[in-house]
């Protein structure tokens, strides 16, 4: 009975911890931003063309496309996608590895502060407030939409 009640809180830490990441992940990050060269922005249609329906196709040609573009304007945005594939596949340990991809080598990049959400979101859920502290104390939220700011607060 006690596995059962651990898993059902699990379940929905999990739960929360990616309703918070989608919506930090809906909000875009105001700022100085590259622009995509229309090579890569064709490079990253192709690769999210397979989502919803085949997410394991996506997650392979997002990675080719980071492995194309490393420092192209989009590569942040495929970092972040990935995270969210993970998951949504429920590998989360996947998802705070391209998140913090996303924030250590794009950290001025527009999806840098989302991502840094997503993290401390994630870090919370698992009950870490350490390492949720340690992600928002790096948190630039001046450059945060309204939205984000909010969970940002409430994290």
């Amino acid at each position: 009975m006690h596995q059962s009640i651990r898993s059902r809180a699990s379940a929905l830490r999990a739960g929360a911890a990616g309703a918070l990441l989608l919506a930090a992940l809906a909000c875009e990050t105001p700022g100085v931003q590259k622009v995509a060269t229309e090579e890569e922005r064709l490079a990253y249609g192709e690769a999210l063309a397979s989502l919803p329906q085949d997410p394991a196709t996506a997650r392979q040609r997002l990675e080719a496309f980071i492995a194309a573009y490393p420092d192209g304007a989009l590569a942040d945005d495929a970092g972040e996608k990935l995270a969210a594939i993970a998951l949504g596949e429920e590998r989360s340990a996947d998802a705070v590895r391209w998140l913090g991809w996303v924030v250590t080598e794009h950290p001025s990049g527009d999806r840098a502060e989302a991502a840094r959400l997503s993290l401390a979101a994630l870090a919370r859920s698992r009950g870490d407030d350490a390492e949720a502290q340690r992600w928002l104390g790096g948190a630039r939220f001046e450059r945060m939409q309204p939205a984000q700011r909010f969970v940002g607060y409430r994290l």
